[in-house]
């Protein structure tokens, strides 16, 4: 048998390994089943199928029937164990094919919804223009005109978080690392708000010696865009919103709060997951319900933390802090770091 095993070669071990393997029997050494292979190989075997294959080196003059029933003890076990592992992996795969089809649908029924009215509006006021424009003034056409403008720029908005949300779930979301001044930051997001603004109160408070960030200047602007819309769509038309800013503990923390209905207690940490929407009984707020998921998104990727908090006068306060880069003092811009 010695000089048997001397001459096996290595196919011939793969061998006797896909026999016992095959055919779920213990073979190899040590055993009545081709007993020239160098090692005992026993299947992992559950009640429907085989699992897998242990092999063990064995010492011939040290086994005995106690230690083989041992052995197969131990493959037993391992059997349950990798069997577990299995069924654990195959229902959470069932879970994340239900959590997907969950989601899809709310989105499908979140577009199909959000983007019917402003659609409705552009085909409706472009339909008007085109077949009776001779029969409208100067101040009906522009109204006809702003409706179109504002369907398109709401339509805009939808597609936009649509996309971003598409970028974050495949893990394509990447990072600009430039110097950001979050005061230019603002200033950009209430040019892109200036129609939903018009005619609200817009209340800053942004130290002169704000210190500059290290991050993407337009994600964070796409997160201001998107608290400060959610602000002057959660409440009422004649109300202002205050925007805050300050650096404290190497952090920079801005805070956006409106005059609203507020958040419900049970829901405060539910306003950042997606398709998530406050429902309210008087009012009917049109959006898809991504644009904080998106902010906290964006915030944690700069290493950030974003939350939500009722004011007590009545209204919300969204707040994202993000780290401040050391050297981020105004005079350390990319200029002044090259020279």
């Amino acid at each position: 048998c010695g000089l048997e095993r001397t001459l096996m070669t290595d196919n011939a071990e793969s061998a006797v390994a896909a026999w016992a393997y095959e055919h779920r029997r213990v073979a190899g050494r040590s055993t009545e089943t081709l007993p020239g292979a160098k090692n005992l190989y026993l299947p992992l075997t559950t009640r429907d199928n085989v699992v897998g294959l242990l092999g063990i080196e064995v010492v011939e003059k040290l086994m005995n029937p106690e230690k083989q029933r041992l052995m197969e003890a131990w493959a037993g076990l391992a059997a349950m164990a990798i069997e577990r592992v299995k069924l654990t992996d195959k229902a959470r795969e069932a879970t994340l094919v239900l959590e997907s089809d969950r989601l899809r649908t709310a989105l499908l029924n979140s577009i199909s919804h959000e983007l019917r009215t402003p659609l409705s509006s552009i085909m409706g006021s472009s339909s008007t223009l085109l077949d009776a424009d001779s029969l409208y003034s100067v101040e009906e056409r522009r109204e006809l005109l702003e409706n179109i403008k504002d369907g398109s720029n709401r339509m805009n908005m939808i597609l936009s978080n649509l996309l971003d949300t598409a970028r974050i779930e495949s893990g394509m979301l990447k990072l600009k690392d430039d110097w950001c001044d979050i005061e230019d930051i603002i200033g950009s997001a209430l040019r892109n708000l200036s129609e939903q603004i018009a005619g609200r109160h817009i209340d800053m408070k942004i130290p002169d010696d704000l210190p500059w960030v290290r991050g993407d200047c337009v994600l964070l602007g796409q997160v201001m865009i998107n608290l400060i819309d959610n602000a002057l769509k959660y409440s009422p038309p004649d109300s202002g919103v205050e925007i805050k800013v300050h650096a404290i503990n190497d952090n920079l923390t801005v805070s956006v709060a409106d005059h609203g209905i507020g958040i419900p207690e049970e829901d405060l940490m539910k306003v950042f997951d997606k398709f998530y929407r406050i429902q309210h009984d008087k009012i009917n707020i049109p959006g898809t319900g991504l644009g904080l998921s998106i902010c906290k998104s964006i915030v944690e990727a700069h290493g950030g933390q974003i939350q939500a908090e009722n004011r007590s006068g009545g209204g919300a306060i969204f707040s994202f802090s993000i780290p401040l880069a050391k050297g981020g003092d105004k005079l350390a811009t990319p200029e002044s770091e090259s020279r």
